[in-house]
């Protein structure tokens, strides 16, 4: 299985003071609009859902795809520049999206989703945690792996017996891209089926939870960072419920369509996370189970 979490020498790349990566770090500590998401031996940094910066452990820097870039643009050095790099390469992607191509879409709102429950004002109150946005490994491609920790003091506190849950979450904008083919939401409930079937889920469960630990050392989840004197507020997560499940949210869909109807015949049922009013904070009262009879 491919394994995300990054080794303890990568992590001190960044943690360290003296680190070479311990600039940009502390740059997306302080730029909510930018993600960071752990890969093993590298590391991916998102801006409205699309690649800004991946760093290899091997040292090697990638910059932003030069189909982005105008005309002669060149862009700092994000390793000595941080300050420099990300508000242009940032400016060259708003760019092309606004002039060129809108191709992001639901990537933009996976991003969204990992702001709200992650790092925001209202992050302490939701009920999920975002592990992984853009997971990919040799058996499953998930647009987000969460964890469910339901937003109450008697839930985080230390002493607490509650045991969290691994949630895949298939995000889809607008009803295009409900149906049809490999990326339909039958396929992705198809594939999810499979990876749980074909998957050592001990194996992944471990690398999720090391991921989600190594995140809040890094100070990427809001009111969860550790440091080597202090455990935390809450506790620290070693293990989680034996049931790994899946649920679809569904952005911007258009109710009158009937290809959400038509792909619940194809899987029977399937949870939906509805809204909590506004927003893209994940409430676990506000999970649904839907079928094709229910709408």
């Amino acid at each position: 299985m491919t394994k995300h979490a990054i080794s303890d020498a990568f992590m001190d790349q960044f943690l360290s003071e003296t680190g070479k990566h311990n600039q940009i770090l502390s740059y997306v500590q302080n730029d909510d609009t930018l993600d960071m998401e752990l890969r093993g031996n590298y590391v991916s940094i998102y801006y409205r859902g699309g690649k800004i910066l991946k760093i290899n452990e091997d040292g090697k820097i990638e910059t932003l795809d030069k189909k982005y870039l105008t005309g002669e643009s060149s862009l700092p050095d994000p390793a000595k520049e941080s300050d420099k790099y990300f508000p242009e390469a940032k400016h060259q992607i708003d760019v092309y999206v606004r002039k060129k191509r809108n191709h992001l879409g639901e990537k933009e709102i996976q991003q969204l989703v990992v702001k709200e429950n992650n790092y925001s004002c209202n992050s302490s109150d939701t009920d999920y945690f975002v592990i992984d946005m853009e997971y990919e490994g040799k058996k499953g491609r998930f647009d987000l792996v969460a964890l469910r920790w339901d937003a109450t003091s008697s839930e985080r506190q230390a002493k607490s017996l509650f045991v969290p849950t691994l949630t895949v979450i298939e995000v889809k904008q607008g009803y295009e891209t409900i149906g049809g083919g490999e990326s339909s939401l039958s396929q992705h409930y198809k594939d999810f089926s499979n990876f749980m079937d074909e998957t050592d889920k001990k194996e992944f469960k471990e690398d999720m939870l090391m991921v989600f630990r190594q995140k809040r050392r890094l100070g990427l989840i809001d009111d969860f960072e550790l440091d080597d004197k202090l455990a935390g507020h809450y506790k620290d997560v070693t293990q989680c419920s034996q049931d790994i499940k899946f649920v679809a949210l569904l952005a911007n869909y258009k109710e009158k369509s009937t290809a959400l109807k038509e792909e619940l015949k194809k899987i029977g049922s399937c949870d939906v996370f509805r809204s909590h009013y506004m927003g893209y904070g994940l409430y676990e009262s506000k999970i649904e189970k839907l079928t094709s009879t229910s709408l």
